[in-house]
């Protein structure tokens, strides 16, 4: 078996505009497990109107490509706990970096693989989370310094191009 991760759309990636809303900013699915459901919960209950959720109420709220690089842009996007593992996290890593977003990720030890500690900020338990998200708030430009570092690392290594590079590579070290 071959690890082959996702990766961020090169046609669309690049930093955006902000449209304004609230500062802190999650956008999935909120029932994608009960780890996630409880965790969103309690962001809600602790951040009130500093939190949204993005995309939870199907189809018609979601926002993809340059709508979404808009609409992260200036804001502390938070990667819920769950589902994750050491080795596998979603591909919201990839879009919100490639859109020049900062990122709190739950720590998972192949991302230190892919990504440093300057590019990509990660958090160990709930209460680290609330710590940071309480300090990054009134940092906006050490977010801005961190989201340029994972931008400028997704764009060198973690685009589709270099995922379709590495499984083309793969299936010719097989053949």
């Amino acid at each position: 078996l071959v690890w082959l991760m996702q990766g961020a759309d090169e046609r669309v990636v690049g930093p955006g505009a902000p449209v304004g809303g609230p500062p802190i900013l999650f956008m999935g699915m909120v029932k994608h497990g009960q780890k996630r459901a409880v965790h969103i919960a309690h962001l809600q209950e602790r951040y009130g109107n500093k939190f949204e959720v993005l995309g939870d109420g199907g189809p018609h709220t979601r926002k993809h490509g340059r709508a979404l690089a808009d609409y992260i842009a200036g804001k502390i996007v938070v990667a819920p706990d769950g589902p994750q593992t050491d080795r596998y996290w979603s591909n919201r890593i990839y879009q919100v970096l490639g859109f020049g977003g900062f990122l709190l990720h739950p720590r998972c030890v192949g991302l230190r693989e892919q990504y440093d500690p300057y590019s990509l900020m990660t958090y160990r338990n709930w209460d680290h989370l609330d710590e940071m998200l309480d300090d990054y708030q009134q940092l906006p430009h050490s977010c801005k310094l961190v989201a340029e570092m994972g931008h400028a690392v997704t764009l060198r290594h973690h685009l589709y191009r270099h995922r379709c590079e590495q499984l083309i590579a793969e299936v010719q070290r097989h053949l």
